[in-house]
């Protein structure tokens, strides 16, 4: 796989998976929206940093961080299904909307 390619397969699985943590805090009643999140502290993504992936997500006054891996945001970019990528996802909305 070439740079490219795993760098737009990265850029989709951080979409895919603020996607899924959009749509679940508007289903549950919350208000959010792309500006809320803050990945890697602001620092440049592309490339792709191979450590860990941080991301804040600050919204209504309540807040959610969490740490991902490379692997775990490159797998989610057809749409979010490893269990503890999906795992974050619940815990991220129910930290949203609680």
């Amino acid at each position: 796989m070439n740079i490219v390619q795993a760098t737009a397969e990265f850029t989709a699985g951080l979409q895919n998976i603020e996607r899924a943590i959009i749509a679940k805090v508007r289903e549950a009643g919350g208000t959010i929206t792309a500006k809320d999140f803050k990945w890697n502290q602001g620092r440049n993504l592309v490339p792709p940093p191979r450590g860990a992936i941080e991301l804040e997500i600050t919204t209504q006054g309540k807040s959610f961080n969490a740490r991902l891996s490379y692997e775990q945001v490159r797998d989610s970019w057809q749409r979010v299904e490893r269990a503890d990528v999906a795992a974050g996802v619940r815990n991220a909305v129910a930290a949203l909307t609680h």
